[in-house]
């Protein structure tokens, strides 16, 4: 879509939320030939992380300018997960693209959480434990444990768009039916669900470790300030050597999480229950295989 001065901005935005397949689409969105989105996942331009406000420092020309090279008709997306959570994301994206379509991906909060943790931890490693994390859990976008408020977090987009223009899909749905889901994913952002792409049955994103953390962190760093300050060309011209992809396959480990314990699921679910039955009222669908292990 494009506002009153020209300036391009997506038609649909994934809003979230974290470790619940949104790497799976932006995969599946980036194969689909009428689709743009950025080349780079998570924009992070309409959220505050810790202490970065694009939508202030950035301003909307340059968070247009991301979508300037997109093909004629395309569908442009954005697909940043960290958008949910945030206080500020709904209002922002509604004064921006009100006639946006906003896709919510969603999970078993008490599993999301868990498997949020390790995820950190991976790439950063545990500055707390697992139970240490659930015990101290703040109302706060960047806590891991309040990613999983979906009522709370989904009413603020349903303040701001019509019903019809905001769209859940539960990961449990996609498991269970990826190519309807797919189909019914593609039919509500407007591209041609008649397109079956080379990812759609591909894990994302799976349980993983590093060798070393901090070369993991500057490699996806070093891409993510190339494409989003002017120096897309060169970061091209890198990937094209191949050098960062062998790197990181060289860098990564497969790794198996600890299983979540049936105590840290009830005590999570302690937190996510009156949310997990908010959000059954919200959806109009039974939500027990969330609710199992509570108190």
């Amino acid at each position: 879509m494009r506002d009153d001065q020209g300036r391009a901005f997506p038609d649909f935005v994934c809003v979230g939320t974290y470790k619940a397949a949104t790497t799976w689409l932006f995969r599946v969105m980036d194969e689909h030939p009428g689709v743009f989105v950025p080349d780079v996942k998570e924009v992070h331009f309409f959220n505050v992380r810790s202490g970065l406000d694009a939508y202030v420092e950035k301003g909307l020309d340059w968070y247009s300018g991301l979508y300037a090279s997109a093909p004629e008709g395309a569908v442009l997306g954005d697909v940043t997960p960290g958008y949910l959570a945030c206080p500020v994301s709904a209002e922002r994206i509604a004064a921006t693209m009100p006639d946006a379509r906003i896709l919510v991906m969603l999970r078993d909060p008490a599993s999301r959480a868990h498997s949020h943790f390790w995820y950190r931890a991976g790439m950063d490693g545990a500055r707390a434990s697992f139970d240490d994390t659930i015990r101290g859990w703040r109302d706060d976008p960047q806590d891991i444990v309040a990613h999983g408020l979906y009522a709370t977090h989904l009413q603020r987009y349903l303040d701001r768009f019509p019903a019809e223009h905001v769209k859940v899909v539960l990961v449990e749905d996609l498991k269970s039916d990826p190519q309807g889901t797919w189909r019914d994913i593609c039919r509500f952002v407007g591209a041609d669900p008649s397109f079956v792409p080379p990812s759609l049955v591909e894990a994302q994103n799976t349980a993983r470790s590093f060798r070393w953390k901090r070369l993991y962190k500057l490699n996806g760093a070093v891409a993510r300030f190339l494409y989003l300050n002017g120096g897309d060309r060169l970061r091209r011209a890198i990937k094209r050597t191949g050098v960062p992809t062998l790197l990181d396959r060289l860098n990564r480990k497969p790794a198996e999480n600890p299983r979540l314990t049936a105590d840290q699921r009830a005590r999570l679910l302690d937190v996510y229950l009156p949310e997990i039955e908010r959000l059954e009222g919200m959806l109009g669908r039974d939500l027990g295989a969330w609710k199992q292990g509570a108190r």
